[in-house]
């Protein structure tokens, strides 16, 4: 199983709406909905490419050639000593449990430190395992346990927090 990440761009457009579309349903399962405009494909061009032009670290994940998802670091916050970011992924439902989550936040880590980053934070859903092991597995440190329903882990809003010093 070959896993690499490559930089978000228009290239991934017809693929990635694809995916998208296959699993709508299993990611409304764990994050809140995106909005219905998301899955018109005029409007997923726009915002993809809004987001190629905003986010210097948007990749998508691969897996033997495979697009499996995508992974990034938002919020990005610098100071003179300090550069930190947030660090999402979402992997489609039949590639769940293979590793590739683990894999692919290890490849972003090597990304992070490249790019000078000092530290990463991630926030999964309360009762989301999966995610939380592989951010353990990654030598991220639980945080704190936190609620905001503006994130992106379900309609409680409850999430926990974990961090990664680069």
């Amino acid at each position: 199983m070959a896993i690499h990440l490559e930089k978000l761009a228009m290239k991934h457009a017809e693929e990635l709406f694809a995916f998208e579309k296959q699993n709508r349903i299993y990611f409304e399962q764990t994050f809140l909905p995106r909005p219905a405009v998301y899955f018109e494909k005029d409007s997923f061009l726009t915002i993809l490419n809004t987001l190629i032009q905003e986010e210097e670290t948007m990749f998508v994940i691969y897996m033997d050639e495979q697009l499996v998802d995508r992974i990034n670091i938002t919020d990005v916050q610098q100071t003179e000593n300090e550069k930190m970011g947030s660090v999402g992924y979402r992997i489609g439902k039949k590639y769940t449990g293979r590793g590739v989550a683990s894999r692919a936040l290890y490849l972003m880590k090597k990304i992070a430190k490249e790019q000078h980053f000092t530290s990463l934070e991630a926030g999964t859903a309360i009762d989301n395992y999966g995610s939380q092991i592989v951010l353990l597995k990654n030598q991220f440190q639980f945080k704190e346990k936190c609620i905001d329903p503006s994130r992106q882990f379900g309609p409680s809003g409850t999430y926990v927090c974990f961090e990664y010093l680069l």
